[in-house]
């Protein structure tokens, strides 16, 4: 979940990359920041709950749920 979280933030930086071409390397690294937390933000929750579900399997519905969710189908590999 973490890695498809990464995968959109920087795929969302590298849409707007040229809006922030003014910006100095202080200011980017605060973007990059910002968008980081908010992804670790956005994703704590979702992921504790998967450590919960994690001994019950992925045929567990609620796992199944969150695959489809956040298509995670890799998991399943």
């Amino acid at each position: 979940l973490h890695t498809r979280g990464e995968h959109v933030r920087a795929a969302e930086l590298r849409r707007i990359a040229a809006r922030l071409q003014g910006l100095s390397e202080r200011e980017r690294e605060a973007v990059e920041a910002l968008s980081r937390g908010i992804v670790r933000t956005l994703l704590h929750d979702p992921v504790i709950r998967l450590k919960d579900l994690a001994g019950r399997g992925l045929e567990d519905p609620h796992a199944q749920a969150l695959i489809e969710l956040f298509d995670l189908r890799q998991l399943e590999d």
